[in-house]
């Protein structure tokens, strides 16, 4: 009889991997704190839901170019990005308190400054989560989910902290903050953690195809796993009525229509987080079958949770953004997993920012379609659109995951 195989030792006893998640953490927490506390500071100017959506559609906006930044990450190596998107990020972020001490901060600069820092934000997510099979070979899809759990621990974190902090520090204060956690992940990388910086892959070419042509790459690996092109689809339109617009949404209801504080609107943000942590704990639990189990089930739990905001009481809202967090966290998890089981490592890049552009452009119009229904609607028929919509979308979720056609087939066969 053979020796049997040692077990593989865990990513978390790893010192560069503990080394690299560190500095993600460190980076994930500040940007945890901002997204609560900018589009707060935006109402806290103008008391406007439609600035506050303009906000978070500019915040959003970035996800449009993912394919550009795939294609640049691909033939570039994600060394190269790394450290000038964390630069970028700190300088804007740097900005927003020095104006607003000089009296100059704007509603428009604040929109300029947080275009800057989502869009060297998105560059820098991409560089690292396409550098994951060379920093840590064959352990990709392990690497992407333990990131991802830290990452969803910072949507818990993160508001968390604002809540706490905003009374003390007040808004700017939380800006310096997040500006201070850039400088983590700028030492991690100059210390301890080797990106590739010269050509992509084990096999290296000087020569790269044109930009369309890596597209339509991108495009065919997709093809190549209908699963997940059908999940990413998914997907994109319950983005149309969730993500940033709802949770834009839900925050203008609680100070406008329940009169809460900012602070306790920053706490009640944790149920999402809280949500999203338990999604991305569970979802990617039962490996390559993880898509066709969690894509139907997550889709009809945010249906479900939405329905619930026709009972008029602000108390439901943590619980419908525990929910809506549960199902987006579980079904991003299991398609970001999906992605490292069934593409190509060479092709993660593109890939990544095709799923970011069919995902990233209902995003982007969420806010300010839900702002319009709002304004037709009222808040109440507004979330009776969401409702219908997302049932809709849970319905397509079990008719791509459940194979009816062969139970029909099975059961013709047998009568």
């Amino acid at each position: 009889m053979g020796t049997p195989a040692a077990p593989t030792p865990s990513l978390w006893q790893s010192r560069q991997f503990l080394w690299f998640a560190a500095g993600n953490f460190g980076n994930n927490l500040g940007d945890a704190v901002y997204a609560v506390a900018l589009p707060l500071l935006i109402y806290q100017l103008t008391h406007q839901l439609t600035a506050m959506s303009v906000m978070a559609t500019i915040s959003l906006g970035p996800l449009i170019f993912g394919p550009v930044l795939g294609i640049f990450v691909d033939r570039w190596s994600p060394g190269r990005l790394v450290v000038p998107s964390l630069i970028v990020q700190l300088l804007a972020s740097v900005l927003i308190p020095v104006l607003n001490a000089a009296h100059v901060l704007s509603i428009d600069s604040l929109y300029v400054l947080g275009g800057l820092i989502e869009f060297a934000g998105s560059a820098y997510r991409r560089s690292w989560m396409a550098a994951l099979p060379w920093l840590f070979p064959r352990r990709a899809p392990e690497a992407r989910v333990s990131l991802q759990h830290l990452y969803v621990a910072t949507t818990l974190v993160g508001p968390a902290a604002a809540g706490l902090l905003i009374g003390r520090l007040g808004y700017m204060g939380l800006m310096w903050l997040n500006a201070a956690t850039f400088l983590l992940p700028i030492v991690v990388t100059a210390t301890g953690v080797p990106f590739p910086r010269g050509a992509r892959g084990p096999s290296p070419s000087s020569v790269h195809p044109p930009f369309w042509l890596g597209l339509r790459a991108g495009f065919q690996a997709i093809r190549r796993a209908p699963l997940l092109l059908q999940a990413m689809v998914v997907r994109g339109a319950q983005n149309l009525v969730t993500s940033a617009g709802l949770t834009t949404l839900l925050m203008y209801d609680l100070r406008s229509t329940f009169g809460v504080s900012s602070g306790r609107v920053s706490l009640m943000l944790v149920a999402g987080g809280a949500g999203g942590l338990v999604g991305s704990l569970l979802a990617p639990r039962w490996g390559r079958r993880s898509l066709r189990l969690v894509l139907p089930a997550a889709s009809l739990a945010a249906a479900g949770a939405v329905y619930l905001l026709f009972w008029p009481v602000w108390q439901v809202v943590p619980i419908v953004l525990f929910l809506i967090g549960l199902a987006a966290m579980g079904i991003f998890t299991v398609i970001e997993q999906a992605t490292f089981y069934d593409v190509p490592p060479d092709q993660l890049g593109r890939v990544s920012g095709l799923f970011g552009l069919g995902a990233g452009v209902p995003a982007v119009l969420s806010p300010i379609v839900l702002a319009f229904l709002s304004h037709a609607l009222t808040l109440p028929g507004t979330f009776a659109v969401i409702a219908v919509f997302l049932s809709v979308t849970a319905v397509a979720a079990l008719a791509v995951t459940v194979p009816i056609r062969r139970l029909l087939s099975a059961r013709s066969g047998r009568g």
